[in-house]
């Protein structure tokens, strides 16, 4: 039997200031912080009925958990965040692979375990962003519109500042950077 090998080599990263588990994880902090999107690496840990769980990611101004995950989750970590969002009542979204954009495949990029769904989860959440006032947030991808929950502008995964965060994210170099005072990630290669 041809079983799909879920083990992939980590490579721990230091990135602004804070040793992540691996490369992956440090890719979606540089997708993070170029939006400008605060977030708590591995802020706390959960005992899920007898299960201990650190999730990768906290996003407070969106109240979201983002767990990250080379490829696509296998059902022991669904389950994990399953508890999670049942747990600490918070939509928790399990992200495979380096930050990018949908690209309308009927698997992707992420999971989500919404609290507003009753921890229901599906497939096909990205990162979309209001045309008006910028805010960020998570939703589902198949849904022929979005709103702001802000300003009640429309908003899209196809912003142009998105775009450009998953482009960053994804071609970043570690071995010399430095972030500016205005939060911008600045490559000295």
């Amino acid at each position: 039997m041809n079983e799909i090998v879920r083990e992939v080599k980590v490579l721990p990263t230091y990135y602004d200031g804070t040793k992540f588990r691996s490369r992956l994880e440090a890719r979606w902090a540089i997708f993070f912080d170029y939006l400008r999107i605060p977030y708590r690496y591995e802020y706390e840990g959960f005992d899920l009925d007898g299960v201990w769980y650190v999730p990768d990611f906290y996003l407070p101004k969106q109240d979201y958990w983002i767990e990250v995950k080379p490829v696509s989750p296998s059902e022991k970590e669904q389950d994990k965040c399953e508890r999670l969002a049942k747990a600490t009542e918070t939509s928790t979204y399990c992200f495979w692979d380096i930050p990018r954009p949908w690209d309308g495949s009927d698997d992707g990029p992420a999971y989500a375990w919404r609290s507003e769904w009753y921890f229901n989860w599906d497939n096909c959440h990205n990162f979309i962003q209001c045309h008006n006032c910028g805010a960020i947030r998570i939703e589902y991808y198949e849904h022929s519109y979005w709103y702001c929950n802000h300003c009640d502008s429309e908003a899209d995964n196809e912003a142009k500042q998105l775009k450009i965060a998953y482009e960053v994210a994804r071609r970043f170099r570690f071995d010399n950077f430095k972030i500016a005072e205005s939060g911008r990630i600045i490559n000295e290669n």
